[in-house]
């Protein structure tokens, strides 16, 4: 069998260093657990069309660390 493996993590975790460190191990995205099911269903269809998708706190909190 053969195929393309996505990776979309899902965790409560909103920690800048562990959002990179999913990402440098090849995650296509990372929500976290309270996300919404808009979000989610836009995650999911992002992902599995080839794309990557971060949700709205995750990038707020990664443009946070960026600044600081």
């Amino acid at each position: 069998m053969s195929g393309i493996w996505i990776t979309c993590d899902t965790t409560m975790f909103n920690d800048p260093s562990i959002v990179e460190a999913i990402v440098q191990h090849g995650a296509n995205g990372y929500i976290l657990k309270n996300t919404g099911r808009t979000e989610l269903l836009e995650a999911l269809s992002n992902v599995r069309g080839g794309s990557t998708f971060y949700s709205k706190a995750v990038v707020e909190t990664m443009m946070e660390n960026l600044q600081n």
